[in-house]
């Protein structure tokens, strides 16, 4: 459930496997998490990933017909795709800053074209009515006697 540690993680397999040396590399991203540090991290590393490829339930679906938006959809999907299949013959994934900024880069991007759809569908709607405010009664002239 928490996993050996990444950096026992090789010293454990070799030990496990009877292999003649004394490290092993996991060489998948996802055995490597889950052996290195378990499955609660798998789990959160697994809803990250849900996160950039789903859309924000708070929106009205007209926001994800813009192409820009759509485009950026496509683009963080890919890219969690491409970072999956990758992950699944190497672990240096984790480490590698290109993959890291893209990821960031990436997410921004989507972000702010939902934001700019959002705003463009929000100013299109109509303006609600104002609240009708009941007349206040005139206040009467005090006459002094």
């Amino acid at each position: 459930m928490l996993g050996v540690s990444p950096q026992r993680l090789p010293f454990v397999l070799a030990h496990a496997v009877h292999f003649r040396m004394n490290v092993v590399d996991p060489h998948n991203v996802f055995g490597f998490i889950i052996g290195g540090s378990g499955l609660t991290t798998m789990f959160a590393l697994a809803y990250v990933g849900w996160q950039l490829c789903s859309r924000v339930r708070q929106r009205p679906a007209a926001v994800y017909s813009d192409a820009l938006v759509q485009n950026a959809m496509y683009i963080a999907r890919c890219l969690v795709l491409v970072w999956c299949v990758r992950g699944m013959f190497s672990r240096e994934i984790l480490y590698n800053p290109c993959f890291c900024i893209a990821i960031g880069i990436v997410f921004s991007y989507r972000r702010i074209h939902e934001q700019r759809a959002h705003e463009e569908f929000l100013r299109s709607q109509p303006a609600p009515a104002a609240p009708a405010v009941p007349a206040l009664p005139t206040p009467r002239r005090l006459v002094m006697r």
